[in-house]
């Protein structure tokens, strides 16, 4: 009932938690609701002796405490009964995966990924079929990042759609999926369309056509949501592979997915002083119809432009102005009074 419930992504992660508890505990629905402390341990040591990951523990029993918690709510078992505690030690406490601090690419290797891009500059080697392969994951790692972290569910959704007209290819605007999914209320996001993610666009996006998705390949015209599921577990796959021989070939100590790209847009603007405001309102942290308007007015598109450019150390005009600036402060007063002659008398 619960599982029929979800969304599809989610549906599969309880699926998943009743089949490991099934083959872990002998577990059968002759036994009724009785699942305790005792059989939960039972399930979760069996999951270590197979190596399951702490994660894979973990939402396994997440998903499990949501089914306990229903069975309480409809009377079938008492409270007393919880199994689940983090200061009980005798219940069971749900482990937390490790820790996404340290899944993050600097500026610095986000730039050198970037010019990777724009050279396309892979190891002969790997071949030109493979090679082309990887030009397209690589494209899709960056747009997500310098698309404001967005999930790859959210890139293979995104269009163009009437904003990216109005706003002149300035800027693109999605609803956030996994918002979407938690609460009825959308979450929008706006993110601004820098050189560098223009640049990935014209490479690997489909040209312009409205209401048209960008990216229609990682779909390939699915329309059920258990299709569109499996389509995107799979392109995340092949950007994972992909990234991994990529950073592994660069003499990183890294192997960088896709879940990657949106820790690393919030980490890296906050390491260069970005207000936190903005960094969450970008991430589609917020829902409500007005907070888009809200957005804009406190984050004009110059701003937008402005903090989304520190994502990669590329030129821009910025550097082009401090660097003009540096040559007016070298001129002497003499030089200075001929150029501004010269100036006059061209205009």
């Amino acid at each position: 009932e619960i599982i029929n419930d979800r969304k599809a992504g989610t549906a599969a992660s309880y699926e998943g938690a009743k089949k490991s508890f099934i083959k872990c505990t002998g577990f059968s629905e002759a036994d009724g609701f009785m699942v305790t402390k005792d059989i939960i341990h039972k399930w979760v040591q069996t999951m270590t002796d197979e190596n399951k990951s702490k994660a894979t523990i973990g939402i396994y029993l997440r998903s499990c405490r949501v089914v306990v918690k229903e069975c309480i709510s409809r009377g079938f078992i008492s409270q007393s009964e919880y199994p689940f505690s983090d200061r009980d030690a005798e219940k069971v406490s749900i482990p937390k995966g490790k820790s996404r601090r340290q899944e993050c690419l600097s500026v610095e290797q986000m730039t050198e990924l970037y010019e990777i891009f724009t050279k396309k500059d892979y190891p002969e080697s790997w071949g030109k079929v493979y090679n082309k392969g990887l030009h397209i994951s690589l494209g899709l790692f960056l747009f997500q990042y310098l698309g404001n972290g967005m999930n790859l569910a959210d890139v293979a959704r995104i269009t163009y759609n009437t904003h990216y007209i109005q706003n002149n290819e300035k800027s693109l605007l999605f609803n956030r999926k996994k918002t979407k999914d938690r609460t009825d209320d959308d979450s929008e996001v706006i993110v601004p369309v820098i050189p560098a993610l223009k640049r990935i666009m014209d490479e690997i996006a489909e040209p312009y056509e409205k209401d048209e998705r960008l990216f229609p390949f990682i779909l390939k015209g699915a329309t059920t949501e258990e299709d569109c599921r499996v389509r995107i577990a799979q392109e995340n796959q092949n950007i994972r592979k992909r990234m991994a021989k990529l950073t592994k070939h660069l003499g990183w100590k890294v192997s960088p997915s896709p879940t990657w790209c949106r820790h690393s847009f919030a980490t890296n603007l906050a390491h260069q002083g970005v207000p936190m405001q903005y960094i969450s309102d970008a991430m589609g942290h917020k829902a409500g119809k007005s907070v888009t308007m809200l957005y804009i007015n406190m984050y004009p598109h110059e701003k937008q432009m402005e903090y989304n450019g520190l994502l990669l150390n590329i030129p821009s005009n910025k550097k082009q102005k401090s660097d003009l600036d540096s040559i007016l402060k070298s001129l002497s007063e003499a030089d200075k009074k001929k150029l501004i002659k010269m100036i006059l008398s061209e205009s």
